[in-house]
């Protein structure tokens, strides 16, 4: 498969580049990645199988829309899923570990007055896989990063319905919080906080979509 043309549509799809509804035209993206129909049509079946786009035969392809209840479900499920991953990755730390995850919270903390949402998200998602990482348990850092994909462009859609640095403060408190957690190598406490945090991530977004906020 074609990876960078994968990545990139994908991508565009996460950040809402390519609106929730929005068509994909074929003929435009084989000549944007020169390309032909076969690697395109491999890319847009993955895509598929991820729950981003739906084919149409003879149609066409679209992205699928945002299913407010479906994605809600899944921040629930991530809550338990990241809490048990939370419990494996203390008991796996290390300082190497600890230093990488040490310098993204520095990272995250220095957006509060430069708003930029990919960057903000990828410096969460790179949190995330060395905790996923240093959890050594495959399947479950599978099912953690399908349902965080899963999530992701709700988060995206209400980043917008609060403040930038109210957005961010959460996302570094949350990070340092659980590095302190870590670095006690203290499970308990570290699972007990990817749940809570993920139970207040859920309030913030229902509301923010609900316009409560």
């Amino acid at each position: 498969m074609n990876q960078n043309m994968y990545e990139t549509i994908k991508e565009r799809i996460l950040f809402l580049e390519y609106t929730p509804g929005f068509i994909l035209n074929e003929s435009t993206l084989c000549k944007e990645f020169n390309v032909s129909r076969t690697p395109l049509r491999e890319v847009l079946n993955q895509l598929k199988n991820e729950n981003l786009v739906r084919i149409f035969p003879r149609m066409g392809t679209m992205v699928t829309e945002l299913e407010f209840q479906q994605m809600m479900n899944a921040l629930q499920v991530r809550g338990e899923i990241e809490g048990l991953l939370g419990k494996l990755a203390a008991e796996e730390m290390t300082e190497k570990h600890l230093a990488a995850l040490r310098k993204i919270q520095k990272k995250c903390a220095n957006l509060e007055n430069n708003k930029d949402k990919k960057k903000l998200v990828r410096l969460d998602t790179q949190f995330r896989k060395i905790l996923y990482s240093a959890s050594r348990n495959s399947v479950l850092e599978n099912i953690a990063q399908s349902l965080y994909e899963l999530t992701l462009r709700l988060w995206v859609v209400t980043m917008d319905k609060g403040t930038w640095k109210e957005e961010v403060r959460f996302i570094s408190r949350e990070m340092e919080a659980l590095i302190a957690a870590l670095a006690q190598k203290d499970p308990i406490k570290s699972a007990k906080l990817k749940k809570n945090f993920l139970s207040f991530h859920y309030d913030r977004i229902s509301k923010k979509f609900m316009g409560q906020a």
